[in-house]
Parts: structure tokens; C-alpha cells; sequence
């Protein structure tokens, strides 16, 4: 009988901690996690800075209507004025001409189906280079 609980004693302090393998599995398992968790949220932070630019492009798509209307007679150029005309009319104030990458918010006029005009309000993005803005249909092809 002692020889037995020698034996099962000696068993139990044998095994009292991890061995090297183990813990370096657990390691790469939580670094894997980790970083498919980081390009997971990398990508959200990316969308979410592509949906705020398109937002603000139609505040500044409104504000430009807002404009046109109080100017019917089509004195204000807003391709030449530029987003600083629009700022008395955003709830933002000056911040609202700012895309999310901290560039200033630029205007055009395109051209329409029925030999009209309709504002573009846009903005090119550093991180890839493509051409966010509002109304979307005139931003260019992904290519």
C-alpha cells in the first residue's frame, strides 16, 4: 500500500506544470487569433472611414443645393468657390469640409442625361487611391 501511494505521489509532482510544446501551441494559437482579429478590425476601421466620406459628400451635396436655391440666378460657382462657400451651411461648421483622412472636400459639376448639371462632391482616399464621394454614381469604376 505505501509503495503504491509512493508511486501515484511521484506522478502527480511529475506533472505539475506545461511542458515547452505546450505552451508555445497555446502561443501560436492565441497569436493567430490575434491577428485575424486585427485585419478583421483594420478592415471595419477602413469601411467605416469610406462610409463616413460618402456621408459627408451628401451633407456637402445638400448644402449645395441649399446654395443654388437661395441663388437662382446662378451667380456662385461652387467648382470655383470651393467647399469653403458651403460651411454656413453645416451643421459641422468648418469641420464638415474635412473628409476623414483630413483633406478638404472638393466640388465639380457633371454633367447630366438631360443637358443639366448636378453637383459632385468628392474626395480621393490616400489609403487606396480610389475616389469616394456622393452621389455615388459618378464616382469612377473600381478597376
Amino acid at each position: 500500500m505505501l509503495a503504491s501511494t509512493r508511486l501515484v505521489r511521484s506522478r502527480q509532482t511529475q506533472r505539475a506544470a506545461f511542458t515547452l510544446v505546450e505552451v508555445l501551441v497555446v502561443v501560436a494559437i492565441v497569436v493567430i487569433l490575434a491577428s485575424v482579429g486585427t485585419i478583421a478590425t483594420l478592415k471595419f476601421l477602413a469601411d467605416a472611414k469610406v462610409d463616413n466620406a460618402r456621408m459627408s459628400a451628401m451633407a456637402l451635396v445638400e448644402a449645395a443645393k441649399t446654395v443654388e436655391v437661395r441663388n437662382p440666378d446662378g451667380n456662385i460657382d461652387l467648382s470655383q468657390a470651393g467647399v469653403q462657400a458651403l460651411i454656413p451651411y453645416l451643421d459641422k461648421g468648418e469641420a464638415g469640409i474635412l473628409d476623414p483622412w483630413g483633406q478638404p472636400y472638393q466640388i465639380t459639376y457633371m454633367p447630366t442625361s438631360t443637358g443639366g448639371r448636378r453637383v459632385f462632391v468628392f474626395t480621393v482616399s490616400p489609403d487606396d487611391g480610389r475616389t469616394y464621394g456622393w452621389p455615388k454614381e459618378f464616382e469612377p469604376p473600381v478597376q
